[in-house]
């Protein structure tokens, strides 16, 4: 849909998994990397003024199974490329994560095996902070794992680490403010250097309302209100234009596109 482990955690210790997070996997010499590549682009908004947030941006550096050592990227796998005939999709897809599960890595493999199909350039996964799960109106109880252990359970998915390596995906840790802007200043970045870009936001189904239309700031997008487009990736969650027991796929809404379900990539000629 678009649109223009079992343990409980203290605050004290929540706070200070979140706040050690400072360290950019993007590589310090942005002359080394391709100037068509996202990279140089994202390191120069790290950089910028937008970035003064509670807690900075920063990439979740890339760990080592045994010691849990920073390790850096491949030198000889090569980055994503921008390419300069089409729309380079930039997609974020936020979430508590609490825990990452089954589902989410579901989610990842399907833009990810369809990467080229869907111009995709980059994902970045950002993980909520234990501020925000705590106040989502969800049973979790009284566990909230901390943010940084949450980015280590999905990193130590040998496919998803394999996906960091490539440079595909990246890991972005901030704060619910600055990672908007940090992206929103990568992609205008891009775009001044003559490529097509677009910042694609993945949310949930309780997103959006019929009560009003996506160009006017629809349902509770918060801090994702301000991406280019935006993908409704499963109806699941209570919604408002969609009953599973009298309906076969959900009602289409002003201002959206068509509801269009996902292929098995088996499917796909």
């Amino acid at each position: 849909m678009a649109k223009p482990p079992s343990e409980q955690f203290s605050d004290h210790k929540v706070a200070a998994e979140e706040t050690d997070t400072k360290v950019s996997a993007v590589p310090n010499d942005v002359d080394q990397v391709p100037p068509n590549t996202i990279q140089p682009f994202l390191q120069k908004a790290l950089e910028s003024s937008v970035n003064t947030g509670e807690i900075p941006a920063s990439l979740f550096p890339p760990i080592s199974e045994n010691d849990h050592n920073i390790i850096s990227h491949n030198s000889s796998v090569l980055w994503p490329i921008l390419k300069p005939n089409v729309k380079n999709n930039i997609l974020l897809y936020p979430g508590s994560f609490n825990p990452p599960h089954q589902g989410h890595l579901a989610t990842i493999r399907y833009f990810s095996e369809r990467r080229e199909q869907l111009s995709i350039t980059t994902m970045f996964l950002f993980v909520d902070p234990g501020s925000i799960v705590k106040s989502k109106e969800k049973q979790w109880g009284d566990i909230v794992i901390p943010q940084n252990l949450r980015y280590e359970l999905f990193y130590e998915v040998p496919e998803i680490s394999q996906l960091v390596a490539s440079g595909w995906l990246q890991l972005l840790v901030e704060d619910m403010d600055s990672h908007i802007k940090v992206l929103q200043a990568t992609t205008d970045l891009v775009s001044e250097a003559g490529y097509a870009v677009k910042l694609v936001g993945l949310l949930g189904g309780d997103k959006l309302t019929v009560e009003s239309a996506p160009h006017v700031h629809p349902g509770n997008l918060q801090e994702w209100g301000s991406v280019d487009e935006f993908l409704i990736i499963n109806a699941r969650r209570p919604v408002d234009f969609f009953d599973p027991k009298k309906e076969t796929i959900p009602r289409d809404l002003p201002g959206c596109t068509k509801w269009r379900r996902g292929t098995d990539k088996c499917d796909e000629k």
